[in-house]
């Protein structure tokens, strides 16, 4: 699980058939205090949720704004009120929630392909 060391008690990770996939370090990553990155072995086109729950020490006395993003997209944000934090249970997202002709549809986290190529550096 994906664990900030300012946010002790939030736990996040990426799950594939109920499971908790492994995760690996990006160690080439950029310090940045305010994110914390995780990869994750994928096959393609495999479907995906991620699971989070917020367990003690996280503290509940306060409302929680959660983004998520992937790929650098924020696909959903919530809003939790304090109260609803305290049965500290675990909370799955199973895709991405579109609005089309006053009717609500969710499509379901799907891993891409795998694009490798060498970059070329500019002259």
């Amino acid at each position: 699980m994906a664990i900030h060391t300012d946010h002790p008690g939030l736990e996040v990770c990426v799950l594939v058939v109920g499971q908790p996939l492994p995760e690996h370090e990006d160690e080439s990553a950029a310090s940045d205090t305010k994110t914390t990155t995780k990869y994750v072995e994928a096959r393609a086109g495999c479907e995906f949720t991620i699971g989070y729950k917020f367990l003690h020490p996280f503290p509940i006395t306060q409302d929680v704004r959660v983004s998520f993003s992937l790929d650098g997209t924020i696909v959903e944000k919530i809003c939790y009120f304090k109260g609803d934090l305290r049965s500290r249970s675990f909370r799955v997202m199973e895709g991405i929630k579109t609005r089309h002709d006053k009717q609500w549809f969710e499509q379901a986290f799907h891993f891409g392909d795998l694009n490798i190529g060498k970059w070329k550096s500019r002259p």
